[in-house]
């Protein structure tokens, strides 16, 4: 095959199972594949530079992705409600993860984010109800708008000392967390930020 780019909406809301995306493909757009329901298997390939905004959005039926090193950033909302998802490859080439990317992945029970992450989109990981552990890398500065809102089994999160601000709602209602400790640097800590965490029972400032 001699593709090189999937526009926009190219294959939303279709019936595919499986696809291979060819070695020639650069760039996929915006919803490529969102709503692809049955969509269960996509192999992407390492020529790939670009991912667009929603693209597996809603393929309900995805469980597993690796995400080629030739990318760079996850973009908005890229796999929003995949909520079979519970494999996720990132690569060390990956440095920001953007609004809603996981949003809604509701069988991810644990994640690496790789040290060249330096930014994390807000609502990242909203409403993510399996994940258990997260370690936020030494690289990020801050946890922005409810990032971690809704995970509702987030037992153990690990802050780094390079954090300083903690957003609006960043661990609202995260009913399993029991203990936290927030770095020395922080110097805002956000409206809602902790609001339903009602486990949490010991905070160290």
């Amino acid at each position: 095959s001699s593709v090189t780019d999937i526009k926009q909406y190219a294959f939303n809301s279709c019936s595919l199972n499986k696809i291979d995306i060819p070695q020639s493909t650069i760039r996929i757009g915006n919803c490529s594949f969102s709503h692809c329901g049955q969509l269960k298997q996509i192999s992407l390939p390492s020529s790939l530079t670009q991912i667009g905004k929603c693209c597996f959005s809603y393929c309900l039926s995805l469980e597993k992705i690796i995400i080629p090193f030739s990318i760079t950033s996850i973009n908005d909302s890229i796999f929003y409600g995949c909520k079979s998802l519970a494999q996720i490859v990132i690569p060390s080439s990956v440095n920001s993860l953007e609004e809603s990317s996981f949003d809604k992945c509701i069988s991810i029970k644990q994640i690496s984010i790789p040290p060249s992450v330096t930014s994390l989109g807000r609502m990242s990981f909203c409403c993510c109800t399996s994940l258990i552990q997260i370690s936020i890398p030494y690289s990020v500065t801050f946890i922005p708008l409810s990032c971690f809102n809704g995970c509702s089994s987030l037992m153990h999160v690990s802050i780094p000392s390079s954090i300083i601000r903690i957003d609006y709602g960043a661990f609202k209602g995260c009913s399993s967390l029991s203990s936290i400790t927030l770095p020395d640097k922080v110097t805002s800590i956000g409206n809602y930020a902790f609001q339903a965490c009602s486990s949490l029972s010991s905070i160290t400032l």
